[in-house]
């Protein structure tokens, strides 16, 4: 045993593959409605595609199939579980990498015209990536090229240091580390510090520490109720669509699909994507003082709720359904229903924070207005027996509609303790596995950087 509790994953549930099939495809048909108003406190829409990154970081790609983690490749490799954010989706095995500039330490990006940038890329739209997951759609994409353009301003920033004559290994080894640095300290006091219940994220990165853990090291490593489940919260937050940039190119969800390796975009001739449809950040990434000087332009998230109408083309139904998948997903591998982990939180000290606030209760864990759970069979089931992935969304939309506790947290209080657990164990072994950051003179700018706006920022003042 490795000393760390253990939930056990023998849970015994009155629900059928039926049931939940009936859920998600009543979830899928809620209708998406005008988005509201913006304010200064709603969640900037790039912090969804954040999500997703890190996602992708936390996987790894592995010849073994395993139910955990969705589509088989064209490879024949399933991402599987990875219990450590080090930015191997941007780095890969390091400076020999064929993306990698030998003679200046660079990550190698496309220039299509001012603030415009690309993947290097191939045949048919081919990305030069370490982890082609991050180009499945635009706007995940453009994230990893800020990375990659944040990657070469800080190589810029280090070669022009006095006295110096890094090598571009050197350069390459130094800027991975800051970049990594920055990336780490960003997901503790950015995103996660936006998304998580205020009492919870200071209960486990504030001041007090809290070391309280849900997840044995071999579920951290497998299929748990985190990457099965809770952190999947993000394919709730997508807007039905965006405005990308100052041209006012407006793109669906279904059109964040067309430019991907193999479209038919890039099957009709085209090696790069258009640079009207390159993402100006300053839109999708914002402080609140950023909001009130200019809100004009500004997109923020959906707020969470129990909504989702993605359709995976390409698959069958029910297969097809973002909304049943992601409830067969943890249904398959046998996840604790939320009253599990109700009780579990109540019993451990950080229970305490939240025993001030309401949860959710059998009388209000069906939506309100239009009921889903009328349209499941036998649906009065799930008040008592509520799958997870359904639980933290409606215990979201239930926060946000309690006026007392609305700017409390993006996620509800359960949800937040599942995932700053989570992140907890993890960051545990990231910083076990990253080398320190040397003191390197001159690079204060650089080792400021603490927010994706901050990021922004250096990037636009430093890149060439």
């Amino acid at each position: 045993m490795d000393g760390q509790p253990h939930i056990a994953k023998s849970v015994t549930s009155p629900l059928t593959r039926g049931m939940l099939i009936d859920l998600g495809e009543a979830i899928s048909k809620v209708p998406q409605r005008g988005l509201a108003e913006l304010g200064e406190h709603d969640l900037p829409a790039g912090y969804t595609y954040l999500g997703q990154f890190i996602d992708h970081d936390l996987q790894r790609f592995a010849t073994a199939d395993t139910p955990l983690m969705g589509t088989i490749h064209g490879d024949g490799k399933v991402p599987r579980a990875r219990p450590v954010l080090d930015l191997a989706s941007l780095y890969g095995t390091g400076f020999n990498e064929p993306f990698v500039d030998q003679q200046s330490g660079k990550l190698k990006v496309k220039k299509l015209g001012s603030g415009a940038y690309d993947f290097i890329r191939g045949d048919a739209g081919a990305p030069l990536i370490a982890d082609t997951r991050n180009e499945e759609n635009l706007l995940i994409a453009q994230l990893h090229v800020l990375f990659i353009r944040f990657h070469n301003a800080v190589v810029k920033q280090l070669s022009a240091q006095p006295n110096t004559a890094y090598s571009p290994s050197a350069l390459y080894n130094m800027a991975r580390q800051i970049v990594t640095d920055r990336y780490l300290h960003i997901v503790v006091h950015d995103f996660l510090k936006r998304i998580l219940w205020d009492e919870v994220w200071t209960a486990y990165f504030g001041a007090a520490d809290c070391m309280d853990a849900l997840f044995s090291e071999q579920e951290l490593a497998g299929t748990n109720a985190f990457n099965t489940a809770v952190f999947r919260f993000g394919h709730a937050m997508v807007r039905p669509e965006y405005v990308l940039n100052e041209h006012k190119t407006r793109l669906t969800l279904r059109q964040l699909f067309n430019y991907r390796a193999g479209s038919d975009y890039f099957t009709s001739g085209f090696t790069h994507i258009p640079p009207e449809v390159c993402v100006n950040w300053a839109r999708f990434f914002y402080t609140p003082d950023e909001f009130r000087a200019q809100p004009k332009g500004k997109q923020a998230a959906v707020h969470l709720s129990p909504k989702n109408t993605i359709v995976i083309p390409g698959l069958m139904w029910p297969n097809n359904v973002l909304a049943i998948r992601n409830l067969l997903r943890s249904w398959n591998e046998n996840t604790p229903l939320a009253q599990v982990y109700e009780n579990k939180i109540a019993a451990l000290p950080v229970g305490a924070v939240l025993s001030d606030f309401p949860l959710l209760t059998p009388d209000n864990m069906d939506t309100p207005v239009t009921s889903l759970f009328a349209q499941v069979a036998n649906g009065d089931v799930l008040k008592h027996h509520t799958p997870l992935w359904y639980y933290i969304l409606r215990e979201a939309q239930y926060v946000q509609h309690t006026p007392a506790i609305r700017r409390k947290g993006y996620l509800g209080p359960l949800a937040s303790v599942i995932v700053a657990s989570a992140f907890k164990q993890i960051l545990q072994h990231s910083a076990s596995a990253l080398p320190g950051v040397p003191d390197m003179p001159g690079m204060a700018s650089a080792l400021a950087v603490s927010d994706m706006p901050g990021l922004l920022t250096f990037v636009l003042l430093n890149e060439e």
